[in-house]
């Protein structure tokens, strides 16, 4: 038997309850970060937690590197072997010297060079340390560095003393064109790298995963470190960086998903329906909050006392598909191309200014303070009549020369961020701090 879905209502009890559920949920959290309890990681800070290179391959690399300044020689390698396969061990983990970016040669048809991640060996054994955290194989790469360990560590080198690493973020094997014209033969991640025509073996081949190898690595180290040891922070936050990438991150301090997730004060569909009403009215609210702002700037405007006293009469409302000659409309949305999708999309208005506050700063023609928004910028501006008769002094063109011609002015913000202010009575929006200061300077003949 069918059953009908039920449509929830919420109360007026409801909603008391739910934003006293989230006051608490904020005290919570604002009790946490009291206590010094934080989510900071200095790694992710000064590099993105998705740089391959310089905090990936880097932060390994120094792990591996028995002579690396955390003077632990081979504890952390040692830890490593402990999660591959036997055939493997015969690495000797006090003895590991480590290079990074090693030039391979000039790739095929380009200028640029081909460099291998991580190279690592204990002068008997070589491991080639691909690291594709997120980035794409390369044409014949695999064979590429294969070739070059052969030819340049060492002529006499065996199948068995060449290890090929593919590191990735849950990859399986390099692609079909990075391989060139060998095969991996291999189980569960681990086996061989064969000729494609003779078949024999030329190297070892292993799959290593970040979310599975990499994470048990780590934990291991702060396992096996003692409390007091000071390398335990730079491993807890190297730690947080990958799982920050890898989205297994999770926050010691309350956080608004948290309290969605797991609030138990109403009835959680009730909960979820409200949400939802929510949702569909910011669009409105934020319209209604953008309207009235637009009005407070104009009332802002005239207050200043900067406008043309017939001005009511020859204000300029620019609405969606209305553009001006040479494109100049273009210099609301700055760095954006004239193909951007918020051409075409522009809202606000243009108030002309008085003529003794365009003499006053050295402006002949008609001068319009320009208010205007699009999908993600506000601007504040001034923008000239276009007429041949208008001149601009040499040293204002020079000083705005890479605004386009007919556009004095312009500074803008994210409307996302921005709007959020126009509904808050206890702080200015950035565009109405934009607006007086351009005021002030028209006032003082700064512009």
């Amino acid at each position: 038997m069918e059953t009908e879905t039920q449509i929830f209502k919420p109360t007026t009890s409801s909603w008391d309850t739910l934003f006293l559920s989230y006051q608490n949920y904020q005290q919570r959290r604002q009790n946490l970060i009291v206590q010094g309890i934080n989510d900071y990681c200095l790694l992710g800070t000064v590099l993105k937690v998705h740089d391959e290179t310089r905090l990936h391959s880097r932060f390994i690399a120094s792990l591996l590197n028995s002579r690396g300044q955390h003077y632990k020689q081979g504890f952390f390698t040692e830890l490593l072997l402990t999660l591959l396969p036997s055939e493997l061990q015969k690495f000797e983990p006090n003895k590991v010297e480590v290079q990074l970016e090693v030039a391979t040669g000039k790739l095929d048809n380009h200028l640029k060079k081909g460099f291998i991640d991580i190279l690592a060996s204990d002068g008997q054994q070589y491991w080639i340390i691909e690291n594709k955290l997120n980035a794409k194989d390369q044409g014949k790469q695999m064979a590429r560095y294969i070739d070059w360990a052969r030819d340049e560590l060492d002529s006499d080198i065996s199948a068995s003393q060449l290890t090929f690493i593919y590191l990735s973020n849950n990859k399986t094997r390099p692609s079909k064109s990075s391989r060139g014209d060998y095969d991996i033969v291999e189980k569960d991640g681990f086996g061989w790298v064969h000729d494609g025509q003779s078949k024999e073996p030329v190297c070892r081949y292993l799959n290593l995963h970040y979310h599975h190898h990499i994470c048990d690595w780590l934990e291991l180290i702060l396992e096996a470190l003692d409390k007091q040891d000071q390398m335990r922070p730079f491993i807890t936050d190297y730690q947080t960086a990958l799982n920050r990438y890898l989205k297994k991150d999770k926050s010691k301090v309350n956080t608004l998903i948290d309290f969605i997730n797991c609030d138990n004060s109403i009835d959680r569909a009730e909960h979820l329906s409200m949400l939802k009403d929510i949702e569909l009215s910011l669009p409105t609210v934020k319209a209604q909050w953008l309207t009235a702002f637009m009005q407070q700037c104009e009332n802002y405007v005239v207050q200043q006392g900067l406008l043309d006293s017939e001005y009511e009469n020859t204000k300029q409302t620019f609405k969606p598909d209305s553009h001006y000659s040479e494109s100049d409309a273009v210099i609301w949305f700055k760095h954006a191309s004239p193909n951007s999708s918020d051409k075409g999309k522009e809202k606000g208005i243009f108030l002309p200014l008085a003529e003794e506050v365009s003499r006053k700063n050295g402006i002949d023609g008609t001068v319009y303070l320009s208010i205007l928004y699009g999908k993600r910028k506000l601007h504040v501006g001034l923008h000239i009549e276009s007429d041949d008769s208008v001149t601009i002094t040499l040293d204002k063109r020079k000083r705005w020369k890479s605004i386009p011609n007919h556009t004095l002015y312009s500074k803008c913000v994210d409307l996302a961020e921005d709007i959020w202010l126009m509904g808050n009575d206890n702080k200015l929006p950035q565009s109405m701090v934009n607006l007086k200061t351009l005021c002030q300077r028209l006032k003082e003949g700064r512009v």
